[in-house]
């Protein structure tokens, strides 16, 4: 069986394949060599079915940018840990143009559920390099914040984005250089409402307290941290195990504001992504492309009996630290479309 491969240069990234089972606590490897050394890299990006011949699916894709290798030589073989060659692995780097360094900035990009991430996610990856582009997930498809910390750090370095469902100073932040964040918001209660109806299509038997209850029983009760002021809690970097459900303040909210002030260099809207999306690129100086509608679920049937059981009074309530950072945002919005973060900080 072959070793893996090599696909070839990409926005400048070699990219290839290591055809071996994940190794258990960590990835397989693959080796740069040239006449100056060699340099090893991590083979973690998902490949579904790749190669149809070996008949696996699984983390063991690698991208290594060219500019990261380039002192080991004009003419690069690419190996497995042990040595073995891989197919087309060798590469000319000098066939292809220099590319640019990254500015050196940094970001992290705080998925809140439900409020377009996934279509901001799906289209960074069709724009940027592979190897520019991180996605931190607890799923196996994915890099988990701990396995994220397992990288080299040059693989750390390539970095643009890191984006993934995650907390304002989660452990993935201390292993970035001064990273500034990103994120973008919705209204609340259309945000639960589309939570509300994913969790009715992927949570057959939803769970409270170790009972089986209804979904609208987990929405009515805001007793996770998805339906207790999620999106003030991601920014301010609150869990539920630091502030638990129903002990939000306007602290939190506070602290909300002073993250986004400080730490955010965008904000954008669901209501308006398509506008926003084009703002975020021209952020990171990389050409737009439209954005695709990705996950939506759309709304069920309002007449459907569970969803009638919503208590939108409660849940409101539950949720006003939310609303409140929400309606500021908005109007700061308002006053300068396209200056959000200076305004904050003023």
């Amino acid at each position: 069986m072959q070793a893996g491969f090599v696909d070839g240069v990409v926005k400048g990234d070699v990219l290839g394949c290591i055809i071996a089972d994940e190794p258990p606590g960590g990835f397989a490897e693959v080796i740069a060599e040239g006449e100056a050394g060699s340099k090893r890299f991590h083979a973690y990006r998902y490949r579904p079915g790749t190669p149809r011949t070996s008949g696996k699916a699984g983390r063991m894709g690698f991208a290594v940018p060219l500019r990261d290798v380039a002192a080991l030589g004009p003419t690069l073989r690419f190996t497995t840990a042990d040595g073995t060659p891989l197919r087309n692995g060798t590469v000319r780097a000098s066939d292809y143009p220099a590319e640019p360094a990254p500015d050196g900035k940094q970001y992290v990009f705080l998925h809140l559920q439900k409020t377009a991430g996934t279509s901001v996610a799906n289209a960074l990856r069709s724009i940027m390099p592979q190897s520019a582009f991180a996605s931190i997930y607890p799923t196996q498809v994915w890099l988990s914040q701990q396995e994220f910390k397992s990288l080299y750090e040059y693989e750390k370095r390539a970095f643009r984005i890191a984006f993934g469902h995650l907390y304002f100073r989660s452990l993935i932040v201390s292993q970035l250089r001064a990273p500034r964040f990103m994120t973008f918001l919705r209204e609340p209660l259309a945000r639960i409402k589309s939570h509300y109806w994913m969790l009715r299509r992927t949570v057959s038997e939803p769970q409270l307290s170790g009972h089986s209850v209804r979904h609208s029983d987990v929405i009515n009760s805001g007793q996770t941290d998805e339906f207790d002021n999620m999106q003030t809690r991601m920014i301010a970097g609150v869990t539920g195990a630091n502030v638990p459900p129903g002990g939000m303040t306007t602290k939190e909210v506070g602290r909300a504001l002073f993250n986004l002030a400080n730490h955010f260099d965008f904000v954008g809207f669901s209501e308006t992504a398509d506008a926003d999306f084009k703002r975020l690129c021209g952020l990171l100086n990389i050409e737009p492309t439209p954005l695709p509608r990705s996950n939506e679920g759309g709304n069920g049937d309002p007449q459907d009996e569970d969803f009638k059981r919503l208590d939108w009074n409660r849940i409101t309530y539950n949720n006003r630290f939310d609303v409140a950072l929400y309606d500021t945002l908005l109007k700061q919005r308002q006053k300068d479309p396209d200056g959000l973060p200076q305004l904050l900080s003023a």
